[in-house]
């Protein structure tokens, strides 16, 4: 499973209005393409798409590497690592159909609790790092193929009994894992063996209890609790990460504060990096092009941001300042420019190569004098018997610093 980390096989849906005909939105040819196809870019950039989370707001997306462990929205917190991180193994679930995705909570026990501490004092890492390096070695040992990331939170014994004779009380992990269907069970064994028995030491989801938030008319929502309260139950989404990251920042005897209490291996923490950034260098792009794009229909914007080009639409063929003329009674002619200004060539007088004297292999020498030229200026005008002697080239006059006019080749040329 872990081979398939950072492929998804989903996309999220294409901006555009919904219960317009298909076809209306790109019709429409408008700024507001534009600013539709960025709050797009904008939502699978920040994991607003991953379903009811925290709403990220700020218009600018920093790069991976200038990412805060833990923001805060109002009194709601997110970590754009954490939704990063989960929006690897969503495209895991996405992919396969056997793929199962499940957010754990687990109490450690006092024994547990104190080997980890313990390790992570003889080794100089955090206890995350510990706990996380314990359970993959365990899945490698019992050949489960997994991918996941854990956050250790600490409520440092609150409102326990315990909280003076077990100063380990509070720690409990938070882990989000996907897996094949097969090894549910043998999964669960793994986590149970560092669970305590006084509290509920293992959860285990798969779902969760959506509430309704009084918009819409709640028809989406048919199950009611015991207060009342309409919910309906939805499977484990990006809601998950925001959760974990709640206390990220809060205070605790055995663990600094930050990103030391998140556990990720590299070969998820490498997907997550690339695409985060890649959905990120599109809405750079975007921005970048959005003048050019105030014509553009919505087709023609996304076209440009996912493949960098526009459909249907060419660059204008150069406009050569040079080029050959032929004609059957004494074939080509050079145009060139006097010293009294550009010179109409279909009227100027013909230069036969083989009169204008010996040029050299290719070619004749023609007098730089006569083009009103400085006299190191050496223009070839090769012999052409037919349309199949000329091939692709370039050539074209120009003025460098000093005024001196340099011909360089575009247009055509014999072939040799």
């Amino acid at each position: 499973m872990t081979a398939a980390l950072g492929h998804s096989a989903t996309a999220s849906p294409l901006p555009g209005k919904k219960g317009t005909k298909p076809g209306l939105a790109t019709a429409r040819r408008s700024l507001a393409n534009a600013d539709r196809t960025r709050a797009w870019l904008h939502r699978q950039a920040t994991g607003n798409d991953l379903g009811p989370v925290v709403a990220i707001t700020d218009p600018n997306i920093p790069s991976w590497k200038e990412t805060k462990s833990r923001e805060r929205q109002g009194n709601l917190s997110f970590s754009r690592g954490l939704r990063a991180y989960y929006a690897v193994l969503h495209d895991l679930r996405q992919s396969h159909p056997d793929c199962r995705l499940a957010f754990v909570t687990l109490n450690f026990s006092e024994t547990a609790a104190r080997q980890l501490a313990a390790t992570a004092t003889k080794d100089n890492r955090t206890l995350a790092t510990v706990y996380g390096k314990r359970v993959a070695r365990r899945l490698r040992e019992s050949g489960i193929p997994a991918a996941f990331f854990s956050v250790i939170e600490d409520t440092g014994g609150r409102d326990r009994a315990d909280q003076h004779s077990n100063p380990f009380s509070g720690l409990h992990v938070h882990a989000l894992i996907a897996y094949h269907v097969d090894d549910e069970e043998r999964l669960k064994a793994v986590f149970r063996k560092d669970r305590n028995d006084v509290d509920n030491g293992m959860v285990w989801q798969q779902t969760y209890h959506q509430k309704w938030k009084r918009n819409g008319d709640g028809s989406d929502f048919p199950l009611l609790d015991d207060q009342g309260n309409r919910y309906r139950i939805a499977p484990v989404n990006a809601g998950a990460a925001d959760y974990a990251s709640k206390d990220l920042q809060r205070f605790s005897r055995h663990m600094a504060a930050g990103g030391s209490r998140i556990y990720c291996p590299n070969d998820l923490r490498k997907a997550a990096e690339q695409r985060y950034e890649r959905r990120r260098r599109r809405v750079i792009k975007l921005d970048r092009h959005k003048q050019k794009l105030a014509g553009c229909t919505l087709h023609e914007v996304l076209s440009l941001v996912l493949n960098d080009r526009i459909p249907g639409r060419r660059d204008p063929e150069p406009v050569y300042d040079w080029e050959y003329e032929e004609s059957a009674e004494d074939g080509p002619h050079v145009p060139y420019q006097a010293a009294g200004g550009l010179r109409d060539h279909r009227k100027a007088d013909r230069l036969d190569p083989e009169e204008a004297g010996a040029g050299g292999p290719a070619g004749a020498r023609v007098d730089a004098r006569l083009f009103g030229l400085p006299a190191a200026v050496w223009v070839t005008a090769p012999k052409i018997e037919s349309p199949r002697d000329f091939r692709p080239c370039s050539m074209h006059t120009r003025h460098t610093a000093r005024g001196d006019l340099k011909i360089m080749t575009r247009g055509f040329r014999a072939r040799q």
